[in-house]
């Protein structure tokens, strides 16, 4: 049992660091070294494509981070004596999973169909909303990483 909650720790902790680091990069790294280096013109194709892999790749440590997070809520008993820093984080996961589901099907594949269309207008504002849903998913996975801290030390 204890190899199983570490190896489930462990996918928990790879896959949730591996979303939220991507998202700071996509937020705060990429934009400005691509606006350092290319033309405007080129920069919106290389951010949509480098959005899509991001996407796609959420598409798996997503559903990861949320299942082992439940399984180790279950397999320890944490759901019945869970301190509500866990409580708060199993709550602001799955918040963070709906929100992403709702960027891409809702923004993401919207900004990419307007993109291809050349709709740039439209695409600069899907671009817009996109980033605002990125940057409120961050600040979720910032409260579920101190709500981890405090749970960790009893609170």
């Amino acid at each position: 049992m204890a190899l199983t909650l570490a190896l489930l720790l462990a996918v928990h902790l790879l896959a949730a660091s591996f979303w939220l680091g991507g998202m700071a990069f996509m937020l705060w790294i990429a934009p400005p070294a691509l606006a350092a280096r290319l033309p405007p013109e080129q920069q919106g194709p290389l951010r949509l494509a480098l959005l899509g892999r991001f996407l796609a790749a959420v598409w798996i440590a997503m559903p990861l981070t949320l299942a082992s997070g439940y399984a180790l809520f279950a397999l320890t008993g944490a759901a019945v004596r869970a301190s509500p820093g866990l409580h708060a984080m199993a709550g602001l996961g799955t918040l963070m999973g709906a929100v992403f589901a709702g960027l891409y099907f809702g923004v993401f594949r919207p900004l990419r169909a307007a993109a291809a269309a050349g709709e740039r207008e439209r695409a600069a504002r899907l671009a817009g909303r996109l980033r605002k849903l990125v940057l409120l998913n961050l600040g979720f996975g910032t409260l579920v990483v101190l709500a981890a801290a405090l749970a960790r030390y009893g609170h």
